[in-house]
């Protein structure tokens, strides 16, 4: 869930994999270095992302942490159009995450992530996490249909 400028765990599940990351409820990280903030990004009202990209300050948190704007941008259109977010070594060396998000009739609810350590990441595995995760998303924005309506 999106906290201010920054992406805030709410739930979390473990691997029972050898080689596991996980991460831990109510870690934030800032919304451009990890997948499900920049799913938060391609969801927001134009004015409002571009709100958010003149106050913040693009801090490298590894080698791989993007710090141009103009990168950024791009990521987050692709990230639109494509409908997942990525974060590839950004926020924590070793770990790739995909991130897409969940939504109800109405409006944005939050994102889904899934962090694994690269070395686990490979392309056939990318194509199973997506299909997997937009299963999930979509029976998550099922489930969470009511609950949601019923907000103001």
């Amino acid at each position: 869930m999106r906290a201010g400028d920054a992406a805030e765990v709410v739930a979390s599940v473990s691997s029972s994999q050898a080689l596991a990351y996980t991460m831990k409820a109510g870690e934030r990280a800032p919304l451009y270095a990890v997948s499900g903030g920049k799913v938060m990004l391609a969801r927001m009202p134009a004015g409002e992302a571009n709100s958010y990209f003149s106050r913040i300050r693009l801090e490298a948190f590894t080698p791989h942490t993007i710090t141009s704007l103009s990168r950024l941008r791009k990521e987050i259109a692709a990230t639109r159009r494509d409908g997942f977010g990525y974060s590839r070594e950004e926020f924590t060396p070793g770990i790739t995450a995909l991130a897409i998000g969940v939504l109800d009739q109405r409006r944005f609810l939050g994102a889904l992530n899934l962090a694994v350590p690269t070395v686990r990441f490979t392309a056939e595995q990318e194509a199973r996490f997506r299909d997997r995760m937009a299963a999930v998303a979509a029976a998550l924005s099922h489930a969470l249909r009511p609950l949601a309506s019923a907000g103001p």
